[in-house]
């Protein structure tokens, strides 16, 4: 395995699939993050996302566990909302106004790779500033054998 010292940025899509399937790549990186061996970049938004996102499809106690879950992870740089509204109007042209503030985020945060399974994203001028991966690939570029996952290639 590769050095394991990398800052990630987790979309959304990364968490939820993560919990949803055992044997995924999702599932790896969210197990790197919580023994600490990357760092993970988050913000209010993000947290605030993930935890509606999983009220949503699980129910509302699990919404709450799912934002304490990213707030407890032991390696990570939370960036604030202000330093984000500072900043999002120079990446406002490349991705879509819902991705913003997590590209904005990324970008602050120092992120090495932007994690997503989002095709529109992966495929969006947000490369110009942040390299992005999907949960497989950099599965394989750190060096761990990936899974053959639906929705993760």
């Amino acid at each position: 395995m590769k050095r394991i010292a990398y800052k990630l940025y987790l979309d959304t899509n990364v968490y939820v699939l993560g919990r949803k399937l055992e044997k995924s790549n999702s599932r790896i990186i969210l197990d790197l993050a919580k023994t600490g061996l990357v760092t993970v970049i988050i913000s209010d938004i993000l947290v605030s996302e993930v935890k509606e996102v999983f009220a949503r499809l699980y129910g509302r106690e699990i919404g709450k566990y799912a934002r304490f879950y990213v707030e407890s992870l032991p390696n990570r740089r939370k960036v604030s909302a202000l330093e984000i509204a500072g900043e999002r109007r120079k990446y406002a042209s490349l991705v879509r106004n819902e991705d913003l503030d997590h590209l904005t985020t990324a970008k602050i945060g120092g992120a090495d790779y932007f994690i997503s399974t989002d095709s529109d994203f992966i495929e969006s001028d947000a490369k110009e500033v942040v390299k992005i991966l999907t949960p497989r690939r950099f599965v394989e570029l750190i060096g761990i054998k990936s899974y053959d996952t639906p929705h993760e290639e």
